[in-house]
């Protein structure tokens, strides 16, 4: 099983070590462009998606598919809650994220991730893609809510995972002010479980924070979790009294 997860591991992360042999920049977690992270023909694909946005004005969603997990690229106009929107529509497919990044292109949100199944749904990239489109066009038009998706899929397959459980593990979470000009960076080392990523996402756009980007790491049964966040105005959250509420919301919902 580790074998299997470490090999998995290494396909995702496969696009850093061939750029880094070119002598190109790979992944800083000082850093919030995560486009120097991707092959040539990864980025075509994902300068794809952006045109084909633009051009159209609609939601892009394009694939790329492995045995055991597929790549899911997303481009839409960004707005707050996008992000928990989309992980409640993922969720609600049985699909886990392995692995996100989350790129800002003037008011364009390009979401790039890593999905396989959570265990209980086996992978058809082809028919939970057209699931998850049909659920966003629900969402979009105020049919659906993503709350109730969540919580639909979590009453269909509840989490065996007890409170205690959650206690005796380490939580941490790091609060960086200095390495950027703009924005404030949050680092969150938690056990990975199913609807994690909803979790934090939810508890962080409930308290009018938002997520200019991102970078969501699995590693076995650890997620790390490297998040780039702005007040609801679009700026750099330094009050002291509002990132001690932030920290300790979001521990709150992580040890529930």
């Amino acid at each position: 099983m580790l074998e299997e997860c470490y090999n998995k591991l290494r396909i995702i992360l496969s696009n850093e070590s061939t750029l880094s042999k070119q002598n190109s920049p790979s992944y800083n977690p000082t850093s919030h462009d995560f486009r120097n992270s991707f092959l040539p023909e990864q980025i075509k694909l994902q300068d794809q998606a952006l045109e084909e946005y633009r051009i159209t004005n609609n939601i892009q969603f394009l694939q790329n598919t492995y045995p055991d997990f597929f790549e899911l690229i997303i481009v839409t106009k960004d707005r707050p809650g996008l992000f928990a929107d989309i992980v409640a529509c993922i969720y609600s497919e049985g699909l886990a994220v392995l692995d996100a990044k989350l790129i800002k292109k003037g008011e364009l949100a390009l979401d790039i991730l890593t999905l396989e199944p959570d265990g209980l749904t086996l992978l058809n990239p082809d028919e939970s893609l057209g699931r998850i489109k049909k659920k966003w066009d629900k969402i979009c038009s105020g049919q659906l809510e993503t709350a109730k998706l969540y919580q639909d899929r979590l009453q269909a397959y509840p989490t065996k995972i007890s409170r205690d459980d959650i206690m005796g593990q380490s939580i941490r979470l790091k609060w960086e002010n200095k390495v950027s000009s703009q924005y404030s960076i949050l680092e969150i080392h938690v056990p990975a479980r199913k609807g994690l990523l909803h979790t934090i996402t939810d508890c962080l756009y409930k308290l009018q924070v938002s997520i200019a980007s991102a970078r969501i790491s699995t590693i076995a049964d650890n997620a790390v979790d490297v998040l780039y966040l702005t007040d609801e105005n679009g700026n750099k959250i330094q009050d002291q009294q509002r990132m001690d509420l932030i920290l300790k919301e979001l521990r709150i919902s992580l040890e529930k």
